[in-house]
């Protein structure tokens, strides 16, 4: 359902961090976490494909065939937790999900056949009726390190959201097909040497505190790095095979599909607040697509909610 918060322009936040893993504590993303939260955003979105596209890809195999990112491993193992207990597709699936009037333990199976189980996460899901399975596989993934889980998740259950947008899209994955099979070999090549010829900034002691990392690393200094090295530094690279500019126009496409599917999400929220935390090199390319000729647009990163200083 539509909910219209202002007349105003509907406010983006692109967060790009690391992908976290346990080797970032809590604590170290805690404050950043609460900064978030604080902007009481009305709609998250976070990196993670669109239950639909778990099962297109599934499907189309070829260069989709047992596809491991986008938290698409996931969704699949928790989907087949609860196979054959509701004659639903993916779509019918969703339905149920998000019906409000629908029982609880509907709309959990319901998220978990929809191919999105950090949805179910945010309903009371261990007041459903689950097989063990599934209930072992929600236990698992509210447990993961992932920001999806521990920023994203964990700041919609907060403010009470009743799903989270799951907006990556790996729309040109196909161009793989026309490659070499040795494809690999060019993509290594291509970042050692991108990664000697380009200096990486540092991080200004920011281990402790990523929120210090995540206003960082959206500024210029940060963003052109990751763009020359993801994008412009494969213009003149000699590639005679033409992989390494397949995998801009890869790249490119991906990023022009998220943008596409986050413009989409806000049109959920008019007015209000979006936020999308996404993997650093993502931040830039959305942005650009973002920032012309959406007219209703305002485009916001980390830095924007930094406290000023007490004037001395």
């Amino acid at each position: 359902m539509i909910d219209q918060r202002s007349s105003g322009p509907t406010e983006v936040l692109i967060v790009g961090m690391a992908h976290l893993s346990a080797d970032v504590p809590d604590a170290a993303i805690a404050g950043g976490r609460d900064r978030l939260l604080a902007w009481r955003p009305d709609l998250i979105a976070i990196e993670n494909l669109p239950g639909h596209l778990v099962v297109e890809y599934e499907e189309r195999g070829g260069a989709f065939t047992d596809f491991p990112v986008g938290g698409a491993a996931v969704a699949r193992q928790a989907a087949a937790t609860v196979a054959g207990l509701r004659p639903w597709s993916v779509w019918q699936a969703r339905r149920v999900a998000v019906d409000a009037e629908a029982e609880l333990t509907e709309r959990v199976i319901g998220w978990l056949l929809a191919r999105e189980p950090e949805n179910a996460l945010l309903l009371p899901w261990r007041e459903a009726e689950l097989p063990d399975a599934a209930v072992d596989a929600l236990t698992d993934l509210e447990q993961s390190p992932s920001e999806g889980i521990r920023v994203g998740a964990a700041i919609a259950r907060e403010l009470g959201h009743p799903y989270l947008v799951h907006f990556d899209d790996h729309a040109g994955l196909e161009l793989l097909e026309h490659c070499p099979s040795d494809w690999g070999e060019a993509e290594e090549a291509y970042f050692r040497t991108a990664h000697d010829q380009l200096r990486h900034p540092g991080w200004d002691g920011t281990d402790h505190d990523h929120w210090r990392k995540w206003v960082q690393a959206a500024t210029a200094l940060y963003a052109d790095f990751w763009e020359q090295l993801e994008s412009g530094g494969r213009v003149d690279y000699p590639d005679p095979s033409g992989v390494i500019r397949v995998r801009l126009a890869q790249w490119r496409t991906r990023n022009l599909a998220m943008a596409a599917r986050l413009r989409e999400a806000t049109g959920l929220v008019p007015g209000g607040r979006v936020l999308a935390i996404v993997g650093w090199s993502h931040a830039r390319p959305l942005r650009a697509a973002l920032a012309t000729d959406q007219h209703d647009l305002k485009l916001l990163v980390p830095g924007d909610l930094e406290i000023p200083e007490p004037a001395r």
